[in-house]
């Protein structure tokens, strides 16, 4: 028998948020490469600009490589990814494509502290690991940190444009 929320719907299984994993990791890469080569190619203009200087590097890439600013920025838009996404709709995209929701308990969006619990006890996913175990309720670590659940949505049926096009004439 399914574990259910408060609001009606199934918990989420081990496999259900393992594949949202994998989904949204690679959208995130993929967002964190976009928010690189911005970076790149405004440090590029700024130094043809000689408003700023590469310094030892022999490029732009080896002169970002050696600045810590870097890797907190595209740590932001990686963490932002998440934010953004569980706290406007509690679904990221990967989620959105498995049917998942993570909500606080009572069914409402996390709020943005909630959202950063979740993200910094979520150890790259290994907090899903506790599903496998956690049979009673399917909550994984950053569920119980962050006091919010993933579950599962209904299927939403499909609509026919075609089909309901025709049926109007």
């Amino acid at each position: 028998m399914a574990v259910l929320s408060s609001n009606g719907y199934p918990r989420a299984g081990f496999f259900r948020r393992l594949g949202a994993f994998v989904y949204d990791l690679l959208l995130s890469l993929a967002l964190v490469m976009l928010a690189g080569a911005i970076a790149v190619g405004i440090t590029a203009l700024l130094h043809s600009m000689n408003l700023i200087s590469l310094g030892d590097a022999v490029d732009v890439a080896a002169y970002l490589d050696s600045q810590a600013w870097y890797a907190f920025y595209l740590l932001g838009c990686f963490c932002a990814f998440y934010v953004w996404f569980w706290h406007k709709a509690g679904q990221t995209l990967g989620m959105k494509a498995w049917r998942l929701r993570v909500q606080q308990l009572d069914g409402h969006n996390l709020t943005v502290t909630q959202c950063l619990v979740r993200l910094t006890t979520a150890t790259v996913g290994l907090g899903n690991l506790l599903v496998l175990f956690d049979r009673g309720n399917l909550r994984a670590f950053q569920d119980y940190m962050s006091d919010s659940e993933m579950v599962v949505l209904p299927v939403r049926p499909q609509t026919n444009v075609a089909n309901n096009s025709a049926t109007e004439e």
